[in-house]
């Protein structure tokens, strides 16, 4: 399978399914997903949501286009990009990495790319929600041209955000 974008040391590409011992790392950490979702999936649960994004890459229309993020060196997946269609029809795009490749400079990495291939979709406004106690991310998107918008309470977390938006 190709690579949708790549940096110096991550692949982009479609999620499959011989991701599932990573994607139920990555779903089933709560560490993870305190900042995504108050729910932390189990092993079954998580099978069927990567099936069920797997899925939706053959629709047209698919708003909600979670992405694998391999790290080069080992061909494994260790993290999600996210290019999703808000309620208020906003292009959002988020990130989330496995709790052992934290600290090692991968957001940072990744997010420019991200934008980039936001703008070859013909994108040309995205939105970023970085919960207050997600430092890294905050100073990611800051550094990324992001500019804050307005602070939103998240229920579905139950955190406080800040919103962002940038201009392609």
């Amino acid at each position: 399978m190709s690579s949708l974008f790549e940096t110096e040391r991550l692949l982009v590409r479609e999620l499959k399914t011989t991701d599932l011992k990573f994607f139920d790392e990555l779903q089933g950490n709560p560490k993870v997903m305190r900042f995504v979702s108050s729910k932390v999936g189990d092993y079954k649960e998580n099978k069927q949501e990567l099936e069920r994004l797997i899925t939706l890459y053959s629709k047209t229309e698919n708003d909600f286009l979670i992405l694998a993020i391999e790290l080069k060196s080992i061909e494994e997946l260790i993290g999600t990009v996210a290019l999703v269609k808000t309620d208020d029809g906003d292009d959002e795009i988020g990130y989330r990495f496995i709790e052992r490749f934290w600290g090692k400079g991968f957001g940072k990495e990744v997010v420019p790319e991200l934008i980039e291939y936001c703008g070859e979709l013909g994108l040309t406004e995205l939105v970023a929600y970085v919960s207050y106690e997600n430092k890294a991310s905050l100073k990611i998107i800051e550094q990324n041209g992001f500019i804050y918008e307005k602070d939103c309470f998240a229920e579905d977390i139950n955190q406080l955000e800040r919103k962002y938006k940038l201009k392609l």
